[in-house]
């Protein structure tokens, strides 16, 4: 994706929640009104798959690649770190900052990679998955009956640093 198409999707992306207008709550089990909106923007739009989010850890895969990697490459391995889950429980984070915590490993090899991925399992982490909801307000999502926070792990999402 370039420059211009991140923009354009970034855009979409704010003109759904724009649109997504009146609550964003949902009951427990019910999918929240900006989720709906975001599910049905993504048929339309495929760019926003990026802001879809995960919902399991992803096994090792190992795909063969055409060419040579540069000879500094083979053997290392390379981490991406950045937001993962950003739908829970029927509700869906508004701001992409919010995303809990997912790290990407690439090992690189002369003949291709192999891809695997992990959630960051911090306390808040922890605390929403065996809750199946958010508990937390994030940086730029409010959700409904927020837990008081009891300090910065309440509220670390390990998805940035």
């Amino acid at each position: 994706m370039d420059r211009r198409q991140f923009i354009k999707a970034g855009l979409s992306l704010t003109t759904l929640a724009a649109v997504g207008g009146g609550s964003t709550f949902a009951l427990a089990g019910e999918e929240s009104a900006y989720s709906r909106a975001f599910n049905q923007a993504l048929q339309s739009n495929q760019r926003l798959r990026g802001w879809e989010g995960l919902k399991q850890d992803i096994p090792p895969n190992f795909v063969n690649w055409q060419g040579k990697l540069p000879t500094e490459l083979a053997g290392h391995t390379l981490f991406r770190n950045g937001p993962g889950r950003q739908q829970l429980g029927g509700e869906r984070y508004t701001h992409w900052f919010d995303g809990d915590g997912f790290v990407n490993r690439y090992a690189l090899t002369q003949h291709g990679v192999s891809h695997s991925g992990k959630f960051v399992r911090t306390s808040k982490f922890e605390q929403e998955t065996r809750a199946g909801r958010f508990l937390y307000n994030g940086a730029g999502s409010r959700i409904q009956n927020p837990q008081t926070l009891k300090g910065p792990e309440s509220v670390n999402t390990a998805n940035i640093a």
